[in-house]
């Protein structure tokens, strides 16, 4: 497959007639890293996830994280929700152990 080339008379129309061409093609390409990571797995396994995921031997594990609103017995979350915490819990978690115990 050539890239696209632009000319000074109907360069753009090229361009756009490329695109339309391989979309399926792009498309394909721009899945496949997403197909390579395996999908984020949840706090509850067995101890095969500890080796991986440190942080599901924490303590403060028995709370609910108030900084990200982890549930109990799940890994605090970014502050997006989008990525675990798989070797540390928030602060806040910690405190709110603390004040419990």
């Amino acid at each position: 497959m050539r890239s696209p080339t632009r000319t000074a008379c109907g360069g753009q129309h090229l361009v756009l007639e490329w695109v339309r061409g391989n979309a399926d093609r792009i498309r394909r390409l721009l899945d496949q890293p997403a197909a390579q990571y395996p999908a984020q797995r949840t706090a509850q396994g067995g101890p095969d996830d500890r080796d991986q995921a440190p942080a599901l031997a924490n303590p403060a594990l028995v709370v609910t994280c108030p900084a990200c609103g982890s549930q109990l017995h799940a890994l605090c979350t970014s502050h997006s929700g989008t990525r675990t915490h798989s070797h540390d819990v928030h602060r806040a978690r910690t405190a709110a152990l603390t004040a419990t115990g």
